[in-house]
């Protein structure tokens, strides 16, 4: 949820001055894959990690916008899933936005 969240706080408009939320989910060898991607603000690619650091929103122009949030979502996003045993990949998507892919494994067997 918070991914989704902060996928659609941060959202732009792309070309055709709509704004963009994708998801999708996916069968990924016994564990799945959840992919979150939105329009916005241009990432500088140096800048992703840090946005996973808790209580970093990010560039001036992004908190110029007067969007609420304390800089804590993307970080409990990568807490929860790091605590199921997954990964996450983060890069900053050509014309604007940020793309967010998290592989879970599969359950285990008893």
């Amino acid at each position: 949820m918070n991914l989704v969240q902060n996928a659609v706080r941060h959202n732009g408009p792309a070309a055709g001055g709509r704004g963009l939320v994708r998801v999708s989910t996916a069968k990924v060898g016994g564990g799945a894959e959840l992919r979150v991607e939105n329009t916005g603000c241009a990432v500088d690619p140096a800048e992703v990690d840090d946005l996973f650091e808790p209580f970093h929103r990010g560039a001036a122009a992004r908190l110029a916008s007067g969007r609420p949030g304390s800089g804590l979502g993307l970080s409990i996003v990568q807490a929860v899933v790091e605590s199921h045993g997954g990964t996450f990949r983060a890069r900053a998507r050509a014309g604007g936005g940020l793309s967010v892919t998290v592989r879970l494994p599969g359950p285990r067997a008893c």
